[in-house]
């Protein structure tokens, strides 16, 4: 049973706010935080990259093999898009559902995509991806300053693509370092 005091308190943790007066409206956030994942999707890298924030901060799943707090910045992740866009010629980033609270924006969407190129399109097996992610993206000066990014290594390496997948043993697979190196694995 319900009391008035409970439906107050009801109300209360469905409104969501900030701990920090959020310089920006919700729907401002949406916008810039759409414009970062539709210029992903259509290789617009220049309006992409216009969004990283100089002191940007990203953190990516595969990060937690090399060590649980590993982080990069802006220079990582332009490099990285780079070579998403070499590797990953079709790959498309499609948002789901997307809630701001303050500055802070939370997507869930997916990753999906069948075409590979560049340096990973001779080890692959598989070429279908369809990934599930969910995202942490906080917004600062009008452009991406944090990206937590959430999503199944396991299954987008190992299973889809047929990828030998990172290890507590080798971090690193051969296939991350010759494309981060821009070169084809040694067999």
């Amino acid at each position: 049973m319900s009391t008035p005091e409970a439906a107050d308190n009801e109300e209360t943790l469905m409104t969501q706010e900030s701990s920090k007066p959020s310089r920006y409206e919700p729907h401002e956030v949406d916008a810039i935080v759409r414009r970062w994942f539709d210029s992903y999707s259509e290789k617009d890298f220049e309006t992409h990259n216009a969004l990283i924030h100089p002191d940007a901060v990203v953190v990516y799943p595969e990060m937690a093999f090399v060590h649980p707090d590993l982080s990069a910045g802006k220079a990582f992740l332009e490099k990285t898009l780079e070579h998403d866009e070499k590797n990953f010629l079709d790959l498309r980033m499609t948002i789901t559902n997307l809630s701001v609270v303050g500055d802070t924006a939370f997507v869930e969407g997916y990753f999906s995509g069948n075409q590979l190129g560049g340096t990973i399109v001779g080890e692959a097996a598989g070429s279908d991806i369809n990934l599930r992610f969910l995202d942490r993206i906080d917004i600062e000066d009008g452009m991406v300053k944090l990206v937590h990014a959430y999503y199944d290594t396991a299954l987008l390496y190992q299973i889809q693509l047929g990828l030998q997948g990172p290890t507590r043993e080798s971090p690193i697979a051969p296939w991350m370092a010759a494309m981060a190196a821009g070169q084809k694995p040694e067999v």
